[in-house]
């Protein structure tokens, strides 16, 4: 459930936020030693509202006659960012549980 906030808190806000509440969580020791390195990684990326806005808009400038193709794809590559940071955090939660 806490990890959950942190992961709202990366896409909503951005994850400079989120990192600095899953510092505060591990000093509480509210967290366990694998949700603290599996977060590591889910909240590493720039999947996050105005990761896309800014994306949105340099893409605008370059080609400014395809404004309403971009902003349809603006929710779809929120979600595939979000998807790949999960995807990192899979893979590393696979081999910390291999290796660890």
């Amino acid at each position: 459930m806490q990890v959950g906030s942190l992961l709202g808190q990366k896409v909503a806000i951005n994850e400079f936020v989120a990192f600095m509440s899953l510092g505060q969580m591990k000093a509480a020791h509210l967290l366990s030693p694998n949700s603290v390195f599996i977060s590591t990684f889910a909240l590493a990326s720039f999947s996050n509202f105005s990761s896309i806005g800014i994306s949105m808009g340099a893409f605008s400038a370059l080609a400014p006659g395809r404004q309403s193709d971009l902003a349809a794809m603006g929710f779809k590559a929120l979600f595939a960012a979000i998807l790949a940071g999960f995807m990192t955090a899979t893979v590393a939660g696979f081999w910390h549980s291999i290796l660890g």
